[in-house]
């Protein structure tokens, strides 16, 4: 019986020095250097928010406006005039919707009436010889 009563000794012994040694009482330095590192990771996590909403409403967009603009500026039809972000880039998207089918309209206008001349021209019977002021050619018939 008396190794049972030192294992219970001990077992006394260690629970009692258990919560002493983390349930120490915590000085108004400590305390108040463990709430300033939480602050400043709050002003971080904050500043890192208001970084990333920023970015997305006003910077991410120009990007996507820049893309569009290269591709009209080469011929091309971009596949959306969609802009995510900001009201102001989602206004020139709409814009450079309009200007791009504007200037569709204008180039089958254009096709047209070039088309309606060659056929006139080409059944003329005369030659026909159209220059500009810098005396180049710029229109021919097939009879010329």
């Amino acid at each position: 019986m008396g190794a049972g009563n030192d294992f219970r000794a001990s077992f006394r012994v260690r629970r009692t020095a258990f919560p002493h040694h983390f349930a120490r009482r915590l000085s108004c330095g400590e305390i108040r250097r463990s709430m300033s590192w939480l602050i400043v990771g709050l002003i971080c996590a904050a500043l890192g928010a208001v970084a990333f909403l920023v970015w997305r409403k006003w910077i991410a967009p120009w990007r996507q406006v820049e893309v569009v603009i290269t591709q009209i500026g080469r011929g091309e039809r971009p596949r959306t005039f969609l802009m995510e972000g900001s009201v102001p880039a989602q206004r020139i998207g709409f814009q450079l919707e309009k200007i791009v089918n504007e200037l569709e309209q204008l180039q089958k206008q254009i096709a047209k009436r070039e088309s309606g001349m060659q056929t006139i021209f080409s059944a003329m019977h005369d030659a026909l010889l159209v220059v500009d002021s810098n005396r180049q050619v710029i229109l021919t018939n097939q009879t010329f």
